[in-house]
């Protein structure tokens, strides 16, 4: 926009002003007074002899007179955030105040798509785009025009901001109470940048003692960006692996220059399973055919008697099922003390697999002698009765 036009575009307002006893000057402040706007104007903005901040909510809407910014002498402009929609015009007036002081805070500002020098503290721009980023990482592109009089030319200011990213979690403790060993229970932590600048994630652990419980999520790529305003989750697992409390430390580092590490506490706890003797012996029958098919168990001897001593193993086992599905925990609980004999002496069976199934049949033996009742001991007592009482004779 030459000067010309902008100079017919002032006087045309300020006819309005005038004329119309400022009906479509929206905002029009003058006499020293300090303003702070952070919702719409509609119209026009006219500033003279006052100070103006614009928030990130002010909106200079277009409506019947451009939605323009008019910073004439005297004026103090402020531009925190929010959107233009026609001129940044900075001029003056004749009222014999110093020249209009508008400033623009942000950083990455360009001219025309043109990147500004860092260096730069002010520009005369004339019907030229200036664009950057807010403090709040939203972008802006206002279209500032300039006045001259005479040799002395009016310019914008430029504020520049420090560019930095923040990072910041929704946080700090993880609690997965209380979950049955051989579960995974999982949480998720979400990862702010708060900053004006991209973030880069570098790296996610988990510090943990040798029982590895905690874990998460690895992301799909790592070191990771993250926009300024923008976040990340993080999904985080625990899956007990012994009965009582856990705990750990998360840990997440990034570029945020104040904060490379922060840390999240985490915490769980261990719950033994309780199973039947039913879940127990299903269980024990599955581990035993899975760990065949595998090669972790095999029989003992060559690959005939090997063979048969698997098969005769297996038949205990499918005995002691039989017997608990039917109700005799007493008898079962005799099959399955052989099966457990047999195992741990590796008579019939050998390999890899063993500990753990021997493990398991001393649960099941644990199981089954809860379950049974103890005898009563009356045919104990009468039956001493019966010889104190024959001895007195």
């Amino acid at each position: 926009m030459n000067t010309q036009n902008t100079k017919k575009r002032i006087a045309l307002a300020a006819i309005v002003l005038v004329c119309c006893g400022f009906l479509f000057a929206d905002e029009y402040y003058a006499g020293g007074v300090t303003v702070d706007i952070n919702r719409d104007v509609l119209g026009y903005l006219w500033v003279e002899d006052a100070t103006v901040n614009l928030f990130e909510n002010a909106h200079i809407v277009n409506d019947a007179f451009y939605g323009d910014i008019y910073a004439t002498s005297g004026s103090v402009i402020n531009i925190y955030g929010g959107q233009i929609d026609g001129y940044l015009f900075i001029t003056t007036s004749e009222n014999g105040m110093p020249e209009a002081q508008v400033t623009v805070f942000g950083t990455e500002f360009s001219v025309g798509g043109v990147p500004v020098d860092p260096g730069a503290t002010e520009l005369f721009l004339q019907g030229q785009e200036l664009s950057g980023v807010y403090a709040d990482g939203t972008p802006f592109a206002h279209l500032v025009d300039c006045a001259v009089t005479a040799n002395f030319y009016l310019t914008v200011k430029l504020g520049w901001l420090e560019s930095a990213a923040k990072i910041e979690i929704d946080q700090t403790d993880v609690d997965f109470g209380q979950v049955d060993i051989g579960d995974t229970q999982s949480a998720f932590v979400t990862v702010f940048n708060t900053g004006n600048a991209n973030m880069t994630l570098q790296s996610v652990s988990i510090l943990q003692d040798d029982n590895v419980q905690f874990g998460f999520v690895p992301l799909q790529q790592l070191p990771v960006t993250i926009e300024p305003e923008t976040a990340i989750e993080i999904e985080v697992l625990f899956s007990p692996v012994a009965e009582g409390t856990a705990e750990a430390v998360l840990q997440i580092a990034s570029d945020d220059p104040d904060q490379a590490v922060v840390e999240v506490n985490l915490i769980g706890e261990g719950m033994r399973v309780v199973m039947t003797a039913e879940e127990q012996i299903d269980m024990i029958m599955k581990y035993y055919a899975t760990s065949l098919q595998d090669g972790t168990i095999t029989g003992v001897g060559d690959r005939r008697a090997a063979w048969r001593k698997a098969m005769a193993f297996g038949k205990t086992l499918l005995l002691a099922n039989r017997l608990i599905g039917a109700g005799y925990d007493s008898q079962a609980l005799k099959i399955v003390q052989v099966a457990q004999k047999q195992c741990s002496h590796e008579k019939l069976i050998t390999g890899e697999g063993v500990p753990v199934l021997s493990e398991m049949l001393d649960e099941l033996i644990a199981t089954l002698n809860e379950s049974i009742e103890p005898k009563p001991q009356w045919h104990r007592y009468h039956r001493n009765w019966g010889k104190n009482h024959k001895n007195k004779k």
